[in-house]
């Protein structure tokens, strides 16, 4: 959300270019085009009719315009994801309306939801940001961890999905302004440690101190992020007692400059068996945290090649999708940017090598003038390949009357893999509501129905959700819940997918895209294969092959002392 402190003249030049076709790509597209899946919008179809409110209609601060993410887990643990949507604070113009709150919809095992925000007890009100799943008590159930402007909260759940405040007895109640969370075992003891972005030290009181308005093309706007003191993030280390312990400069996290904190994602990125740590901040350089193994971490992102773009931009960041798009059995990692940036795509070349690809990719294809936030990789159309979905929407609601820009709301991009990590913009290609223009913040990637593809749900500010159901299911699939011992997700696994002479990797994360979280079941587009060989490295280092894994079908692969077996296994509908 780089907004008031760029130079928007030459942003203006850059789109001119941009309309006249100036800008000229690198490479040139394969000959074989992909098939385009086509996605019809049935949220209120299937019993979702959330509406995220967030202040006021004009955006006097900053804080309004953020919106928040949404958060898919399988709260009971029924087989079924659950959609938590994130919710902002009143319009004080509307002192009567009720007081927004957060709301959990649950899914009643067919694909349908029900609103179980009362008896969830997630129901909280006041500017929530994003929220994660995880088990951090290893009781086999996914607890809940919310991100507010301040403070931050953490539930409990009692294995029903009914979840109780112990926010207190953790030690977890950030009082910043907090954007996103990851859990992930970055001491590899068994428990699940936590990591908080924080954003910026702002209030309205401190807006208001400040003058709140600024010139944006002759209109006014609110004050950008620069005009503020970035918060610092903070690393809990989990005690293994329900407790955590502030370790953030104790354990490395310290950035060369604050930056204000949207993004955050344990992954393995340089392939040594730990959690790294990556972390997208807005108006600064991006930052790399390369884990020793024994859970302390040096910053090394510029080193690595990920701190800035190739042009020396330090992007917005809001969306973060991390996949093996080129199918080289790396992650590389596609950010999202501002109005004037590229959507950018940084490809993971080993041993902490990574290089800006974004023109040679087509990844940013068409979004110079795109405002992005949610950012998701899945592969929609069963090839295969990863492809990325953005939720695009502008900050400022004036945007509408300056002729440079798109407006205020805007539709999504669905970028299509033709393979090796080359995209084509196929976005007017996939449905009619696929082109809905919309204000979106988080996205998140889910099967809700069980049908064997990749939908997406995206929650949009001050209005309703949508969720894109995928409608078409060409190729072969295969899905895989990875889980502890317990039964809860295991996150920081891996699995390694080959099929006729290709390999993808996909690991399974606690956070994704802008302030959300995706279904903790991995989704593997086979194409024509049929017997995949499958391999999966644990979190505590176990390695396991299961050869040849069946497709067409859910299997959950449970971690187990005496060796993972396959719990369960389930043919698709239609299948």
């Amino acid at each position: 959300m780089k907004m008031n402190h760029r130079t928007y003249t030459l942003f203006f030049t850059i789109t001119i270019l941009w309309k006249i076709g100036c800008i000229v790509a690198d490479s040139q597209e394969p000959a074989n085009s992909p098939i385009v899946p086509l996605f019809k919008e049935t949220a209120i179809f299937h019993g979702i009719d959330f509406v995220e409110t967030s202040g006021s209609r004009e955006k006097r601060y900053l804080f309004e315009s953020k919106g928040a993410g949404v958060a898919v887990a399988d709260v009971n643990g029924d087989g079924w994801d659950d959609i938590y949507f994130l919710n902002g604070g009143p319009d004080p113009a509307r002192p009567n309306d009720p007081v927004p709150i957060n709301c959990l919809y649950r899914n009643n095992g067919n694909g349908t939801f029900h609103d179980d925000t009362h008896r969830s007890g997630l129901g909280v009100p006041g500017y929530s940001t994003a929220a994660a799943f995880a088990d951090y008590d290893n009781d086999g159930d996914v607890d809940c961890y919310v991100c507010n402007h301040g403070p931050n909260q953490l539930f409990q759940n009692d294995g029903t999905g009914a979840f109780t405040d112990v926010t207190s007895q953790s030690g977890t109640g950030d009082p910043r302004m907090s954007t996103a969370s990851a859990f992930g075992d970055v001491d590899g003891d068994g428990d699940l440690d936590l990591f908080v972005c924080n954003y910026a030290h702002i209030t309205a009181a401190i807006a208001d101190r400040k003058g709140t308005w600024f010139n944006f093309s002759g209109h006014n706007a609110f004050l950008g992020p620069l005009s503020y003191d970035a918060e610092a993030d903070v690393l809990y280390i989990n005690n293994g007692n329900g407790t955590f312990s502030d370790e953030t400069t104790s354990r490395g996290i310290t950035p060369i400059a604050e930056g204000c904190g949207l993004g955050a994602l344990f992954t393995d990125l340089d392939d040594d068996g730990d959690l790294d740590l990556f972390v997208g901040n807005d108006a600064a350089a991006d930052c790399l945290y390369i884990n020793d193994g024994t859970g302390y971490f040096e910053e090394s992102a510029l080193l690595a090649g990920l701190g800035l773009t190739d042009s020396g931009i330090a992007l917005a960041s809001m969306g973060i999708a991390a996949a093996d798009f080129d199918c080289d059995n790396d992650i590389d990692l596609f950010v999202a940017g501002f109005e004037g940036e590229y959507n950018s795509l940084f490809q993971n070349n080993g041993e902490m090598n990574f290089a800006d690809v974004t023109t040679l990719s087509h990844c940013g294809e068409n979004s110079l003038l795109l405002v992005t936030f949610g950012a998701v990789a899945a592969d929609f159309n069963n090839d295969f390949w990863p492809d990325i979905f953005t939720a695009n929407g502008h900050v400022y609601p004036i945007v509408d009357l300056v002729p440079q820009c798109q407006g205020y709301a805007l539709p999504s991009q669905l970028l299509l893999n033709h393979g090796k990590a080359l995209f084509t913009d196929v976005s007017d290609k996939a449905g009619p509501d696929f082109t809905q223009k919309a204000v979106s913040r988080g996205a998140a990637v889910l099967d809700f129905d069980r049908d064997g593809d990749v939908d997406i749900i995206v929650n949009n500010l001050d209005g309703p959700a949508q969720l894109f159901e995928n409608q078409s299911t060409p190729g072969n699939r295969l899905q895989i819940a990875l889980q502890t011992e317990t039964g809860a997700p295991a996150f920081g696994a891996r699995v390694e997918l080959t099929a006729e002479g290709r390999t993808q990797r996909q690991e399974l994360h606690s956070s994704a895209s802008f302030l959300s979280q995706n279904s903790a079941v991995l989704h593997f587009g086979l194409g024509n294969a049929s017997h995949p060989q499958i391999t999966v490295h644990w979190p505590d280092g176990k390695i396991e092959v299961f050869n040849p894994a069946p497709a067409n079908c859910r299997m959950i692969l449970r971690r187990q002392k005496s060796g993972s077996s396959i719990v369960a296994q389930e043919a698709f509908g239609g299948s």
